[in-house]
């Protein structure tokens, strides 16, 4: 995670066009569904997104994402970035869109954040990282339209820029919106639901690797991997034990709860950071730290700010360890058993929404 320095701006824009959005038609699911999946998959995530290979490639993305959300009938803001990365000038655009609960603009006003970064690397088409997450993101908002009630809390979506340069997107959406804008005007954080590669399922022996790092933080849960037979069949979360635990009990009671029965397995990863670890210990377990989590970890300024990463473990399983930031990474993951995968996660991330 690059720590920026003083050059960084940062300045919010309204793109809500205020449109109604599109009627709601008979045939489409009211469930999570593969179909709409699949052509989420299709319509939004085809390309490179990366603007050092093709701005051009990387702004139609955007503008897909944006219409996207705006077609669930989600108010979207675009956070316009420049960064001074160690003399090299960048510029990005995250995208936040906002689903108003009935306390919005009011006291007594939550807040929970759903997230996942939508650029790639260059030479990739980034299917499975990080497209599978913003997809993910994507058929949770469009559930959220068959809901006639008004929210207990607000949702906001939050599709972040340059993550592969160093988290630069979430980094300055916490330090420059989220704390200043919403959680110093007292809305209530409940806390951050982080995507990052959740596609790939793989229930063939010897298909899950596991960091140094990670083996250490986490010696039960890697027995219990051991003991399958060290299978990539399994969801795993990322969390920091005491501090992300209310978090962690309703994604893992959402699990319980989901209409059908999982043949897949949870396991939660504690990284052993108490709140502002020093960066020595950071150090020490340095996979922890690699998704859009952990700037809701460390930049909290004091504040407690809960964040869990929901992911596949990305390049430590097969195949994604060779297809991991490259051609490979690709439209031929999107195959039934990753998309029946994907969609279990989407529905528990649903069911933790009645929860809360």
């Amino acid at each position: 995670m690059n720590r920026l320095n003083q050059e960084t701006k940062s300045e919010i824009r309204n793109v809500s066009n205020y449109r109604r959005p599109p009627a709601i038609t008979h045939s489409e699911s009211r469930k999570v569904n593969i179909a709409e999946i699949n052509k989420t998959f299709d319509d939004m995530m085809p390309n490179t997104r990366n603007s050092e290979y093709n701005e051009s490639m990387k702004l139609i993305a955007r503008k897909k994402i944006i219409e996207k959300f705006k077609s669930y009938g989600l108010d979207v803001f675009e956070q316009h970035f420049t960064v001074n990365l160690n003399g090299t000038i960048m510029n990005g655009v995250n995208v936040i869109a906002v689903r108003a609960g009935k306390k919005r603009g009011k006291c007594g006003d939550r807040l929970l954040v759903i997230g996942a970064h939508y650029d790639t690397v260059k030479g990739t088409f980034g299917v499975e990282d990080n497209g599978s997450g913003v997809v993910g993101m994507f058929e949770i908002a469009r559930i959220l339209r068959f809901r006639k009630k008004s929210l207990k809390y607000t949702i906001m979506f939050v599709a972040f820029d340059l993550e592969e340069d160093g988290l630069i997107g979430s980094q300055l959406f916490v330090v420059n919106y989220l704390i200043p804008s919403e959680i110093n005007r007292n809305v209530k954080f409940i806390g951050a639901f982080i995507l990052e590669m959740v596609l790939v399922y793989n229930d063939s022996p010897n298909s899950q690797y596991l960091s140094p790092d990670i083996v250490r933080s986490s010696p039960r849960v890697v027995e219990r991997i051991n003991k399958t037979g060290n299978r990539g069949n399994f969801v795993a979360i990322w969390k920091r034990d005491f501090l992300d635990n209310d978090l962690w009990k309703l994604f893992n009671e959402a699990w319980d709860n989901v209409e059908t029965p999982s043949k897949y397995n949870l396991y939660p990863f504690s990284a052993p950071f108490p709140l502002n670890a020093s960066v020595d210990l950071i150090r020490e377990y340095p996979t922890f730290i690699r998704s859009d989590h952990a700037p809701f970890w460390h930049l909290g300024n004091g504040k407690l700010l809960p964040a869990l990463l929901i992911t596949d473990m990305g390049f430590f399983r097969e195949p994604s360890s060779n297809g991991y930031h490259n051609w490979g990474d690709n439209k031929t993951q999107l195959t039934s058993s990753n998309l029946q995968f994907l969609k279990h996660t989407v529905e528990v991330l649903v069911q933790v929404l009645n929860l809360i």
